[in-house]
């Protein structure tokens, strides 16, 4: 019998959603790009690359902050806690 000696942790909720993001933005480039050659009159070819742009972005950038946030010890905010909150602060 094979057991699993990786320790289980929760997962965090933008550990589902990346794969997704990277795919919209894959899609939106590809959208772009589609637009911007002219295999797509939908939109002017500025606007194609425009999108494009953005889905490369997104496709690029938007993954690499949610996994810093992932990473960062102290996400309290994400899990509901504000600055208001903490006891230290007297009014």
């Amino acid at each position: 019998m094979i057991r699993e000696t990786r320790a289980s942790r929760p997962s965090h909720p933008f550990e589902r959603v990346i794969p997704f993001i990277r795919l919209s933005g894959l899609a939106l480039l590809a959208l772009g790009l589609a637009i911007g050659l002219g295999w797509l009159s939908i939109l002017p070819a500025e606007i194609g690359f425009v999108i494009a742009v953005v889905g490369l972005l997104e496709m690029l950038l938007i993954p690499a902050i949610l996994r810093r946030l992932i990473r960062k010890k102290k996400d309290d905010f994400l899990i509901g806690n504000r600055p208001d909150d903490r006891a230290d602060i007297r009014h």
